[in-house]
C-alpha cells in the first residue's frame, strides 16, 4: 500500500491500545480519528476488491501479447503485471486501469456507441473513488494525525514506551556506546539559586544645630549585611536528553547528569525544573516544548527502571 495507508495502519493500530475515555481532553479528536480512519479502511477494501477482479478480467479478454495491451488499453503488458504484482498500490492507475477494462469490454460487446451513459457512469465511479480517497487522506494524514499523534506518542511515552522517540544524529557531544541522543536545544538558560548579599544600615550618633538649615553629625555609618536566594541565569549554552543523561553545555559550566539521579521534574510552558539530590534545583528557560521534554525524561526513566 502507498506510503499514507501505511501510516493509517500505524496509527490503528495505535489507537485499538487506548481507550478515549482515558483522555477526556483529546477524547473527541481520537473517536473523529477513529471513524476516520474506518472510513479509510472501507475505502481501501473496496481497492482491494477491484484489484482482485482485475486479473480475471483480463483472462476474459484474453489478451495475449505487449501489442494487443498497448493497443486496447493504453497500458504496456509489463505494466500492468507489475501494477498487480506491487504491494504498494498506486490508487490511481488501478482505478484508471479498471475504466480502460470497462470500456474496452463495453466497445467489444457493441454497447461502446450505445453505452455512452455506462461509460459516463463508470467515470464518475472510478472520479468519486478518487475523490473519496483525497479527502480521506487530506484529513486524516495532514489535519488529524499530527496533532493526534504527537498526544499518542505522549501518551505511550508516559507510560514508558520510548519506541517512537526519534533520534537526532547531528550534534557535538560525545555519546556512550549504544547511547541515543533523542532532544537538543540551542539557546537555553540555566537559572540557579544565587546568594544575594543585601546591606542595611543607617546614621547612627547625634547631631547638633550650627547654623540655619545645617546641622553637624557626631557618630558614623553602620550598616549589616543580609542575604537571601534568588533566581538568577547563571549561563546560556544547549540542552540535550540522550537515552542515559541530560547535559547542558554552556559557555561557563557544564552539567552531565545520569537520568536515573533525578529525583523530579516540572515542566512548564516556557521552563522545565530538574532536582537532583544534594544538588541545587536547576531552571533551564528557553524557545521550547518544555512539557514534552519532561515526559520524554519521564519515560525514558520509566523504560530504563523497567
Amino acid at each position: 500500500m502507498e506510503n499514507r495507508t501505511k501510516a493509517i495502519k500505524l496509527i490503528a493500530e495505535d489507537l485499538k491500545t487506548i481507550n478515549p475515555d482515558d483522555y477526556p481532553d483529546i477524547k473527541e479528536e481520537l473517536l473523529a480519528l477513529s471513524e476516520g480512519i474506518e472510513r479509510a479502511n472501507q475505502f481501501l477494501e473496496t481497492i482491494r476488491e477491484i484489484k482482485a477482479l482485475i486479473p480475471q478480467a483480463l483472462q476474459e479478454l484474453n489478451l495475449k501479447t505487449d501489442e494487443q495491451y498497448r493497443k486496447e488499453l493504453n497500458y504496456s503488458k509489463v505494466d500492468v503485471d507489475e501494477l498487480l504484482a506491487n504491494e504498494d498500490e498506486d490508487f490511481d492507475k488501478l482505478l484508471a486501469l479498471e475504466l480502460a477494462l470497462e470500456k474496452y469490454s463495453l466497445n467489444k460487446a457493441g454497447l461502446f456507441s450505445k453505452g455512452r451513459k455506462e461509460i459516463s457512469l463508470l467515470v464518475k465511479h472510478s472520479e468519486d473513488l478518487i475523490k473519496r480517497k483525497d479527502e480521506l487522506f487530506e484529513l486524516i494524514i495532514n489535519k488529524m494525525m499530527p496533532t493526534i499523534s504527537r498526544h499518542i506518542n505522549l501518551i505511550h511515552l508516559k507510560k514508558g514506551d520510548i519506541s517512537a522517540l526519534r533520534e537526532i544524529t547531528s550534534f557535538p557531544i560525545l555519546l556512550d556506546k549504544n547511547e541515543k541522543c533523542y532532544i537538543k536545544i540551542d539557546g537555553v538558560g540555566l537559572y540557579e539559586d544565587v546568594a544575594v548579599r543585601d546591606t542595611i544600615g543607617g546614621i547612627s550618633g547625634f547631631s547638633f544645630r550650627i547654623a540655619k538649615g545645617v546641622s553637624y553629625r557626631i557618630g558614623g555609618f553602620k550598616a549589616k549585611g543580609e542575604s537571601h536566594m534568588e533566581k538568577r541565569m547563571v549561563d546560556k549554552g544547549i540542552f540535550y536528553v540522550t537515552s542515559k543523561r541530560y547535559i547542558y553545555d554552556g559557555s561557563a559550566k557544564n552539567i552531565d547528569s545520569e537520568l536515573e539521579d533525578i529525583l523530579s521534574v516540572e515542566a512548564y510552558s516556557n521552563c522545565i525544573k530538574i532536582s537532583r539530590s544534594n544538588k541545587r534545583d536547576e531552571i533551564f528557560v528557553g524557545n521550547a516544548n518544555w512539557e514534552y521534554v519532561g515526559t520524554v525524561i519521564s519515560g525514558i526513566v520509566k523504560n530504563t527502571k523497567g
